[in-house]
């Protein structure tokens, strides 16, 4: 499916994935913000439900097997060019995901996967809005993980 210039927003989901008190940051390797450290996901697809989509997306990118969870946060990605003119515009539905299974590889759309801190993120040149959306995360599942 072509994304640049797309006629209707995109609708994607987002995962953050946390594991033993850290959370799992994929590197992307595709635009927009290729380069850039988010959490798995991605595009969901036409008749595909969005937990469903999710999984898969979470397996493509990264080889494990998760539990969707608790909607966080719905973020609107929108990118312009030079022009004004709409290259991406995305609606990302962000959910706490629970480990299931898997090992740990990069492939599809991220370059690299990292299992960082939350007070680490600084360290890495993270998509807007990745901190925010894993401090909710965090304060939602943190008396669990003390």
């Amino acid at each position: 499916m072509r994304r640049e210039y797309h006629k209707f927003p995109i609708l994607s989901a987002g995962g953050i994935i946390m594991i033993d008190g850290k959370v799992l940051i994929i590197k992307r390797k595709a635009e927009p913000d290729a380069g850039k450290w988010s959490i798995p996901g991605g595009a969901i697809n036409v008749g595909e439900k969005i937990r469903d989509g999710l999984r898969r997306e979470i397996f493509e990118e990264t080889a494990l097997e998760v539990k969707v969870e608790n909607l966080i946060d719905i973020a609107e990605k929108i990118f312009r060019d030079n022009n004004g003119k709409i290259i991406y515009h995305y609606v990302i539905l962000d959910y706490l995901c629970k480990y299931v299974s898997g090992n740990m590889k990069a492939s599809s759309d991220a370059e690299e996967l990292m299992l960082v801190k939350i007070n680490e993120l600084d360290k890495f040149e993270v998509v807007s809005g990745l901190k925010k959306v894993i401090g909710k995360a965090f304060d939602l599942t943190k008396a669990e993980w003390e």
